[in-house]
């Protein structure tokens, strides 16, 4: 039988650049396949400025493939800001947000003129309502631009302007979210805009006969459990549904308080209690003391 024919997924640039104060980069992003087997042939070169080198198999300590999907997660902004503020040698973008907002991942948009190449350190800080100041959660992050060629087959193409950063298992309260760039000793970016972000969700239905109405606002009840999640086949592109207008409940009712135990209600009466039967203990010593011999 003839070998199976192989099948060319691209050229790809690795790059290390960090003494030239920017990036580096040891990911190729393929696109998705199932071959059994995949073969990488690597060149490695010096980058622009940096000495000369033998390339060796050693300098390659090994390769992983890793269970990502992040390329293919869609997100949907929660919070925008174009306020953008100089702080000494950062760049500041503060949000407000309310409570049990997700959030995510932080993304950037720079000025469609800049072209500059440039690495920058993140850092993403909430704070809820309520707390302490000193109780802060931080993450941090990076964000990038590399764009060199390498000569005429050559070229370094790469740019990332999010920063993973996941609050919202923090943000039980009204929180105030502050996004700190730090710039070193270059100049600002020129950020246009920084959007705060959650993963898409979905909710899957059989399509109804009448509009169906979405109600919550209760924190008492509990999550239900459909079987329909265990028999959802989406075989064909679903139709998606659009949500009207956000409104009040015209049929709400307050649930009603339940009936707590009577000490609750009147926790006095437990002390009552308590003393009445201490003072006819008491009046029983008593009585018993006085039958007994002198």
């Amino acid at each position: 039988a003839d070998p199976p024919a192989l099948v060319t997924l691209g050229t790809y640039t690795l790059f290390d650049l960090t003494s030239q104060h920017l990036s580096r980069n040891t990911t190729l992003h393929l696109q998705e396949s199932t071959f059994r087997e995949l073969r990488i042939d690597l060149s490695l070169t010096p980058a622009p400025g940096a000495p000369a080198f033998t390339t060796t198999p050693n300098m390659i300590l090994g390769a992983s493939v890793p269970p990502s999907r992040e390329a293919q997660t869609l997100y949907t902004p929660v919070a925008e800001t174009s306020a953008i503020t100089q702080r000494g040698r950062q760049t500041i973008a503060r949000f407000s947000l309310p409570a049990h907002v997700p959030v995510e991942r932080v993304s950037f948009a720079l000025a469609p003129s800049f072209a500059g190449n440039f690495s920058r350190n993140v850092q993403v800080i909430g704070h809820t309502e309520g707390e302490p100041a000193t109780a802060v959660e931080t993450l941090t992050g990076s964000i990038q631009r590399v764009r060199l060629n390498m000569g005429t087959s050559r070229e370094i193409h790469q740019q990332q302007l999010s920063v993973p950063a996941t609050l919202g298992a923090n943000l039980q309260h009204d929180a105030d979210v502050e996004i700190r760039i730090d710039n070193g000793d270059d100049q600002p970016l020129p950020i246009t805009a920084v959007k705060l972000e959650m993963r898409q969700r979905r909710i899957c239905f059989n399509l109804p006969a009448a509009p169906l109405t979405l109600n919550y606002g209760d924190p008492t009840l509990e999550a239900p459990v459909y079987d329909f999640a265990r028999t959802l086949s989406l075989a064909s592109a679903p139709a998606p549904a659009k949500l009207a207008p956000e409104q009040l409940n015209p049929t709400y009712r307050p649930r009603p308080t339940p009936l707590r135990p009577l000490t609750e209600r009147h926790p006095e009466l437990l002390w009552i209690t308590l003393l009445a039967v201490v003072c006819i203990l008491a009046v029983i010593a008593i009585n018993s003391s006085k039958r007994l011999p002198k």
